[in-house]
């Protein structure tokens, strides 16, 4: 199974959904929301995903809302959902009796291969992406979800657990985590556990943390060059070797240009003016950034 757990309605979230039925005909998708209106209810009928009401497996999360304590520039909201989804997510496989395995995804991770690809060689419970990403987030069993549930709440009832996680901040200055978020809390778990990454350049088949940091790859104007060959995608290292990626993530404006990481199929079923125009817009940007980067560069 596949599963998106999201508050509100955006194109590049519709975007996501398609690109995963695209790649994954077969499997079961879900999307978790506040978000249950006749219009949504249509577009889950027509493409064959599961709409599912967040209300109904939010009794863990508020719970924990009572133990959160905010740190970070980020809204509260936004930081506390990210911490939520985790809870919903285990109260959503104890409902549906789910035995795994399944993904959890960002709603701006776009998803390039059937699922099975990374489970089927799967050797943790749990995946990260670059030590403590969460946009892909393969799991072989709903276990695994409550052990990290228990984990997260410990973080902040535990002095001694949560002064891991500032640890783990100052230990890891180049992961961009500088307060104690989710990322945080799965990082140091994930370190526990020695869980596998998908991200390690070794793998055969790599899911990218976020394609604007370039990382030792080809760039682009939006970050990582990212290459179709036979409808497979690629990163080209510097040293002129092909990788294969699984899928790639939007980070902040990057989703903005969602389009052009999507099948043409998935464009057309989903673009309007307003996405049309932050795209158009983004591109320009963006574009122009990259070429007087490279004039400098070479002067």
């Amino acid at each position: 199974m596949i599963i998106f757990i999201h508050n509100g309605w955006h194109d590049y979230l519709r975007a996501a959904l398609l690109q995963a039925r695209h790649s994954n005909p077969d499997q079961n998708i879900f999307l978790i929301t506040d978000q249950c209106t006749n219009k949504i209810n249509k577009f889950a009928s027509e493409f064959n995903i599961n709409l599912v009401p967040i209300d109904k497996y939010h009794c863990s999360a508020s719970l924990f809302s009572l133990k959160y304590h905010h740190s970070g520039a980020n809204p509260y909201k936004y930081e506390l959902f990210c911490f939520q989804r985790w809870f919903i997510l285990n109260e959503f496989l104890a409902d549906v009796g789910g035995s795994g395995p399944g993904l959890l995804l960002d709603s701006d991770a776009f998803l390039y291969v059937d699922i099975n690809k990374q489970l089927g060689v799967q050797k943790t419970q749990l995946t990260v992406c670059n030590k403590c990403g969460p946009q892909f987030s393969f799991f072989k069993s709903p276990e695994i979800i409550e052990k990290y549930c228990d984990y997260i709440f410990d973080v902040f009832t535990d002095p001694l657990v949560y002064k891991k996680c500032q640890n783990y901040i100052t230990e890891n200055p180049n992961l961009g985590v500088p307060h104690v978020s989710d990322m945080v809390t799965l990082g140091t778990f994930a370190g526990d556990g020695n869980l596998e990454d998908t991200y390690n350049p070794n793998r055969p088949l790599i899911f990218d943390e976020n394609i604007a940091n370039v990382n030792g790859y080809k760039s682009a104007f939006f970050g990582k060059k990212l290459f179709k060959i036979d409808k497979s995608h690629y990163f080209e290292t510097n040293n002129h070797t092909l990788k294969l990626v699984g899928g790639i993530h939007l980070q902040g404006a990057s989703k903005r240009l969602w389009p052009l990481f999507v099948d043409k199929s998935v464009i057309f079923k989903v673009i309007n003016i307003k996405s049309l125009a932050y795209f158009i817009f983004e591109t320009a940007n963006r574009f122009m950034r990259f070429n007087i980067k490279n004039l400098t560069n070479k002067r």
